[in-house]
């Protein structure tokens, strides 16, 4: 985190325009246990995570221990039962289930007693995104009861599912952290499985991105749909998704690429979409065209109806390999 950013009067001054709360300096010492449960079996818990409180995003990784963290003014941060070997999915919000862990260690509850307070003990929380501890800075400012905030603090091991899972019914609510039943998440299940989406998760967007600058050498700016979303262009497969610091790139706006007609033309199904005129010739970006985008419209939507997700998965990539290889 910035120096200047962890230096008390910038950060007061600057987000809190000098309107303090009366209880300022008043601090007390370190941290406390997180409340303990009588030992059981594993028990099931759902984190839902904002890539708005992340400069980075919501983090993804094959497997990576990651750092999680709750919190709650005037009262215990939810997730405080949770144990050391408990089972932790994690969510980004208005997406699905991306990835589940272990808890590798008890939480950690801390206890903060005025923005002083966290100000000068900032380095007690691991997350230092400064989105997210601005956060903590306004809910305390922002409440007029305010006495104290706690922060729990979970570390995780953490894999990423084979695929997204869909946030359960009851857990769409504005809370973050969730005790589920048993069998409530199962990793087996396909039917839990997320549908497509246009906007591209953030998951999805940094899990592309890291694997795009393993590959190649070029400044990329950002991650975008190469089947645009304007016709209906999934955002949440890879299969659909370029780096816009390439020949394409966002001045490509909502023009179709000519490799979906190409590779619908030699689709039994999908070639009454495709007139003659679009079923030959390289690959290229076609102009802005009411026609050729309300045939686009038609052939994607046949394509995203398909029951298997792989059949999907593998004409989006069909269209891009013919444009980029």
């Amino acid at each position: 985190m910035p120096t200047e950013l962890r230096q008390s009067d910038r950060w007061q001054n600057t987000y809190l325009n000098d309107r303090r709360p009366s209880d300022f300096g008043k601090t007390v010492p370190g941290s406390n246990p997180a409340i303990r449960r009588e030992p059981t079996s594993v028990a099931d818990h759902l984190i839902k995570r904002n890539p708005s409180l992340a400069s980075r995003g919501v983090l993804s990784a094959a497997r990576r221990q990651e750092t999680f963290t709750e919190s709650r003014v005037n009262g215990t941060a939810a997730g405080a039962r949770a144990q050391k070997g408990d089972r932790i999915w994690v969510a980004e919000t208005g997406y699905g289930v991306y990835g589940v862990g272990t808890l590798i260690e008890q939480p950690e509850l801390i206890r903060f007693e005025s923005i002083t307070d966290l100000l000068d003990r900032l380095d007690d929380i691991p997350v230092q995104d400064p989105p997210y501890l601005l956060s903590l800075i306004r809910k305390i400012h922002g409440n007029a009861n305010f006495k104290f905030i706690t922060v729990l603090v979970v570390p995780v091991e953490l894999r990423q599912l084979d695929q997204i899972l869909e946030i359960p019914q009851r857990c769409r609510t504005q809370g973050s952290w969730y005790y589920l039943n048993e069998g409530e998440l199962d990793e087996e299940s396909s039917a839990r499985a997320v549908g497509l989406t246009s906007e591209i998760p953030g998951v999805v967007r940094l899990k592309v991105y890291q694997q795009l600058a393993r590959a190649t050498d070029r400044h990329i700016i950002d991650v975008d749909h190469f089947v645009p979303k304007s016709v209906g262009g999934p955002g949440n497969l890879e299969e659909n998704l370029v780096p816009v610091s390439y020949s394409l790139n966002r001045a490509k706006r909502d023009r179709i690429p000519s490799g979906l007609f190409l590779v619908a033309a030699k689709d039994d199904e999908l070639r009454r979409f495709v007139p003659p005129e679009l079923r030959e010739g390289g690959p290229k970006i076609l102009p802005l065209d009411s026609v050729i985008s309300g045939l686009a419209r038609k052939v994607v939507a046949e394509v995203n109806s398909r029951s298997d997700v792989g059949s999907i998965r593998d004409f989006y990539a069909r269209v891009k390999k013919l444009h980029f290889g």
